[in-house]
């Protein structure tokens, strides 16, 4: 019921990821689908498992069979960078297999969040069966902590995946699964024997969508000698055609950064990396004091 219901009526996700996430409209309209494919994946993967049971191998004289069953109470933390999509397929994943839920979205997307968890509310899922804490790391931190937690599913930074992977470990009498994506350092090789026009579009897609603000964005490119002018001129000037705004408006390819915080992180490194005496390449600079043009830093060494 919920997939059909965001299908059929998005509007309302789709107003707060471009005005709380600061998403563009494609990006919000290409989020909204991958939730509801979440939805209807996990639905799917559902069906057959709570009633099957399979005989396995064993000793003359024993029987030896494999089953499934809910684990309990399951604490989800999902980021802001993806705070439709992540946080419906954590909830769906953990709640169709049996599991009372305790969700924490991130701080910068507590809207969203909350319409997210009344949706779910509202198609039928029990009161009890899933709370929303809202609030920021401290709430997680202490969620993580709390006694009779059968498990974790967290989207984020590495260090907060550790912590919370300590805070499991000091606090709870077993192993308990802790189900943790988080970022890196995405790469992508080119050689001569790439069409430039293809690999340019690939590029400025991976680096620069969502404004480079995905775990999955491309961050280091290496080029081969012989082609490293050409491309690095086909980058710039697809760099230069991306339109930087507000992401109400349908041709901005290029949104604000998620908060003040963040934006002064992303410009001091920037200007470090200038100071240093690395080649650093910006787009047009944008008039929004939220907005970090698309950059490129010219490096020699991976380190």
């Amino acid at each position: 019921n919920i997939s059909n219901q965001i299908e059929s009526d998005p509007y309302e996700l789709i107003y707060y990821l471009m005005n709380e996430a600061g998403k563009t409209i494609q990006n919000s309209i290409d989020e909204i689908r991958e939730a509801i494919d979440f939805l209807r994946y996990y639905s799917n993967q559902m069906i057959g498992i709570e009633e099957s049971e399979c005989e396995l191998e064993g000793p003359t004289g024993e029987s030896n069979k494999l089953s499934y069953s809910a684990k309990g109470h399951f604490l989800c933390i999902s980021p802001w960078n993806f705070p439709v999509a992540i946080l419906i397929g954590q909830i769906s994943a953990a709640l169709i297999t049996g599991n009372k839920v305790t969700v924490k979205p991130s701080e910068h997307t507590s809207i969203l969040g909350y319409i997210i968890v009344k949706k779910f509310h509202e198609n039928g899922t029990p009161l009890d069966a899933l709370q929303l804490v809202l609030g920021d790391g401290k709430y997680g931190d202490a969620l993580s902590r709390i006694r009779h937690l059968n498990g974790v599913a967290f989207t984020g930074s590495l260090p907060t995946a550790k912590k919370i992977q300590n805070n499991l470990n000091q606090n709870q009498k077993e192993i308990l699964p802790l189900i943790a994506e988080t970022g890196g350092i995405n790469a992508m090789i080119v050689d001569s024997s790439a069409l430039l026009e293809q690999a340019t579009d690939d590029i400025v897609r991976s680096a620069f969508d969502s404004s480079g603000q995905r775990c999955s964005a491309l961050r280091v490119l290496c080029i081969q000698d012989e082609i490293y002018d050409d491309l690095l001129e086909m980058i710039k000037g697809n760099m230069e055609e991306l339109k930087i705004g507000n992401p109400e408006n349908l041709d901005t390819d290029i949104g604000p950064i998620i908060n003040i915080a963040s934006k002064t992180k992303l410009d001091k490194y920037i200007k470090d990396s200038v100071d240093k005496g690395f080649g650093v390449y910006q787009s047009e600079p944008s008039i929004l004091e939220s907005v970090v043009s698309p950059t490129i830093i010219e490096i020699n060494k991976l380190n």
